[in-house]
């Protein structure tokens, strides 16, 4: 979390939480209002301010203000740069094994110590041979790769 952030919400510890404007896409795009945002500097701002709650609810701490994140799928969707993965936030990647769900998306499940899930880019990944095995929904350490 930011500085400037973290000291907002201690000046200001009980704004109301918003719901229902900000949204992570299955191509890691944040959306504002369904509009994708553009702006490279607020995407970064809200990579790096982007956390879950104790109950598991994905969020962006706007200073003192909590925006829940509305999630097409996994909190996460990694893209590939290179040889190296990354995630939507810039955060790199270490796959340590790779899924495919239901409808084909490649799910990366416990690739941080944290237990953070994430999509991958399916277009991206189409090239590289990885292990198939079954999709268990009941993991909430999972992620996907998204389609192009």
């Amino acid at each position: 979390m930011d500085e400037i952030v973290a000291r907002s919400l201690a000046k200001w510890p009980n704004v109301p939480a918003v719901y229902g404007w900000l949204e992570l896409d299955r191509r890691g795009n944040w959306l504002i209002k369904g509009e994708r945002i553009g702006n490279p500097a607020l995407r970064e701002f809200i990579g790096r301010n982007y956390e879950a709650d104790e109950r598991g609810r994905w969020f962006f701490q706007n200073g003192p203000q909590r925006v829940y994140v509305r999630l097409a799928y996994t909190p996460f969707v990694m893209h590939y740069e290179g040889e190296r993965l990354f995630d939507q936030c810039g955060r790199p990647v270490e796959a340590i094994e790779t899924f495919l769900d239901d409808e084909g998306s490649s799910v990366t499940p416990s690739w941080r110590t944290d237990c953070r899930a994430s999509l991958a880019k399916t277009s991206q990944t189409a090239s590289r041979s990885s292990p198939t095995p079954e999709f268990d929904r009941g993991n909430r350490c999972a992620g996907v790769v998204s389609s192009l």
